[in-house]
């Protein structure tokens, strides 16, 4: 019995460990049920008996940033960003995340204008803007993403050298229908080398992006989830863990209906016995 008690806990942890929710522990112990076993739930640590993994922290929401003007929100913005400088010399590494945007601007343009932009200042006077173009009168794309930027006043370690220079991102996709949220949680990147200073590079990651352009006669600051349109390396990246995810789900069941009958034939021969 005490070892039909430690597998069942044992069980009980990878299934935990797996990220199942209340509706896999439904299965299980309902099937543990119907074969007539005892002491179906697992005692899991910390006291919860009641086969529900334990609850997580959420991670908190990013910050979205807006472009108005006197009618409307025309732009929304969320996104994390991360900026590195690379030494080829000394083969060193200094990274530095956005914590706080110092401040938002940006130009929703004349009514029916084809072109808008948010920029997003950071580090005093680093800057990232995103230029959004109307492709016809239904859909937009990001058409450039701009890094402004001053070593200066980098956070990450005091450099030797000051440099006020920029790059820019030429981008061909990056949206959606008028007014809808686009998402791409891969992100993208801009990476160059410094001017004059040709042995340093300098990076933006920008990861967990949405983005919603040419918002019409609209003036509250919640993403349009109708019709969100993913990139194409989210698309992916989410491809793979629910293929790798459903095969797991597959022999586990398969398991766990093999180990409970396993218990229910030893349980009847000790009865018989």
């Amino acid at each position: 019995m005490a070892m039909m008690t430690i597998t069942n806990n044992m069980l009980a942890f990878v299934l935990l460990s797996l990220g199942w929710h209340t509706q896999f522990w439904s299965f299980y112990l309902r099937l543990c049920q119907l074969l007539e076993f005892y002491d179906c739930e697992p005692k899991l640590e910390g006291g919860r008996g009641n086969g529900v993994p334990p609850t997580t922290t959420a991670k908190p929401p990013s910050v979205v940033y807006h472009v108005n003007n006197s009618k409307e929100v025309c732009i929304l913005m969320s996104a994390d960003v991360t900026i590195v400088l690379y030494d080829k010399i000394v083969n060193k590494t200094k990274e530095a995340p956005v914590q706080k945007i110092d401040e938002v601007s940006g130009d929703c343009g004349p009514a029916n204008s084809s072109a808008q932009f948010i920029k997003l200042t950071f580090f005093s006077d680093w800057s990232l803007k995103f230029v959004f173009a109307q492709v016809d009168n239904k859909n937009y794309r990001t058409s450039e993403v701009r890094l402004e930027y001053d070593t200066q006043t980098f956070p990450a370690d005091e450099l030797p050298f000051k440099i006020n220079s920029s790059m820019t991102l030429n981008v061909t996709d990056y949206g959606n229908l008028n007014g809808q949220e686009y998402i791409c949680d891969a992100g993208l990147e801009l990476s160059g080398t410094l001017p004059a200073w040709n042995t340093t590079t300098i990076t933006a990651i920008i990861k967990n992006i949405k983005l919603e352009a040419f918002r019409h006669n609209i003036t509250t600051l919640n993403f349009n989830t109708n019709g969100v349109k993913n990139c194409a390396s989210s698309d992916s990246n989410t491809l793979i863990p629910i293929i790798v995810g459903s095969v797991l789900i597959a022999l586990i069941i398969i398991v766990l209906i093999a180990y409970l009958i396993s218990r229910r034939t030893r349980r009847t021969g000790y009865e018989s016995v």
